[in-house]
């Protein structure tokens, strides 16, 4: 439960990050600063928990595209996505799929791949991949 709760804030850090950055300066590295604090919290419960570290990667992989290091951030997701398959963890290896065809343009020919495999996880543990 302690990992839902670090991808829950990291992810709520993230959104608030983006938002910040069209705002005034200040405020972006007033909320970088907390985003990246909470990261390196969220590293730290990872190295300890084998099953937390394709959620971690998730997330910092979402935040190294949105400082515009996209392949850094498909490097994280890959990463994850064979540990996610590894440890069994169907749900982060959907997310991680979703988030590798995000990256991707619409007429590229993997991406199509990518989501219909997140979605046919998704539909076999019974949930919506929106």
């Amino acid at each position: 439960a302690l990992d839902i709760a670090f991808s829950g804030v990291t992810e709520i850090l993230l959104e608030a990050w983006q938002k910040a950055r069209q705002g005034p300066a200040e405020q972006t590295q007033e909320r970088l600063k907390l985003l990246k604090k909470m990261l390196k919290v969220y590293q730290r419960f990872a190295r300890n928990y084998p099953t937390v570290r394709p959620g971690f990667l998730l997330q910092r992989g979402y935040y190294l595209a949105l400082c515009d290091r996209p392949q850094s951030a498909q490097r994280q997701w890959r990463r994850a996505l064979r540990m996610a398959r590894y440890l069994a963890m169907p749900y982060e290896e959907a997310q991680l799929l979703k988030a590798l065809a995000g990256q991707l343009s619409h007429d590229h020919p993997e991406k199509a791949n990518l989501l219909s495999s997140s979605e046919t996880i998704m539909e076999a543990l019974q949930l919506s991949n929106s």
